[in-house]
């Protein structure tokens, strides 16, 4: 898999990294935020530029040269609010690699804009989700 080059100046990493050890409540029963569940009534946010969200992810995400010189990979576990306006907000890392991938993965995820919310029986919902992001290198 190929990663799209730019120059760091490109990216916007001026946030902080907050990290967490909490789970999301057990409220619903979803296996996976970016996938419709019809045997739960569950439709999953739709990104506006109609991709899938991993898919989006894999276009857009940077491997950081630190990263890529050092021979740093791994998978970034992260935890955060989808809301019923269909916002990714809160955004956690439950189980970091390095700092370099944790906020490339951080980042990754505040660009990710829905045209939809989650919704469960037509229902739009304010959800805490889960998803991991994988950095591997060759």
């Amino acid at each position: 898999h190929s990663f799209p080059t730019r120059r760091s100046s490109d990216l916007d990493y001026d946030f902080t990294l907050e990290y967490t050890d909490q789970e999301c409540p057990k409220s619903f029963d979803i296996k996976n935020y970016f996938a419709d569940d019809l045997s739960i009534s569950y439709e999953s946010p739709k990104i506006s530029t109609g991709e899938q969200f991993y898919e989006f992810i894999g276009k857009n995400l940077v491997y950081p040269a630190k990263a890529r010189r050092e021979g740093i990979q791994g998978k970034v576990d992260l935890i955060f609010d989808l809301t019923k306006d269909g916002v990714i907000e809160n955004v956690r890392v439950k189980k970091g690699v390095h700092v370099v991938l944790d906020k490339e993965a951080v980042r990754i995820l505040r660009k990710v804009k829905f045209s939809s919310p989650p919704k469960i029986k037509g229902q739009p919902q304010t959800l805490c989700a889960n998803a991991s992001i994988s950095f591997r290198l060759g």
